[in-house]
């Protein structure tokens, strides 16, 4: 009789240790769940924003080239090009410069092309600076680059 009595206070100390553990366990498996979901959850979009990123694949294969002077010349081959908001993109240019048309340097440089409301070009900096280079650059360097600049937001 005496096991009895030993067996069902047991139980009865058992029995409820078990509940309040999995109600924990349930309780936190439950939160976790709640913060994958709103870590998942897809962003919301600024308003005024683009609808949507804009595929540049066929811009990504692009180059042209500026004349630096008497026989140089430089290269800007488009190697990534990044939607920053609705009017401003960025690109970066792998750059070959070429004098007497030998290949003497390589660099990276990268723009930033900002737009205004109707996509048209208002100035073209380079990342980190403010000063618009369309104010610097000569006739035709200007004009390639207002050029790829309207290509770039078709």
């Amino acid at each position: 009789m005496k096991l009895r009595v030993i067996n069902w206070k047991l139980y009865l100390l058992i029995v409820p240790a078990v509940v309040i553990i999995s109600c924990n366990e349930r309780k936190k498996s439950e939160q976790k769940t709640v913060v994958d979901t709103l870590e998942n959850r897809p962003r919301v979009k600024e308003k005024g924003a683009a609808n949507s990123k804009k595929d540049f694949s066929r811009i990504k294969k692009q180059s042209f080239a500026i004349s630096c002077g008497s026989g140089c010349a430089m290269t800007y081959n488009v190697k990534d090009v990044y939607q920053l908001n609705a009017t401003s993109i960025k690109v970066v240019f792998e750059v070959d410069t070429y004098i007497d048309e030998e290949q003497t340097e390589n660099f990276v440089e990268t723009y930033i092309f900002d737009y205004n409301n109707e996509h048209n070009i208002e100035k073209i900096t380079r990342e980190g600076e403010n000063e618009n280079v369309l104010d610097n650059l000569i006739g035709g360097a200007q004009q390639t680059f207002k050029e790829f600049a309207a290509e770039l937001i078709k």
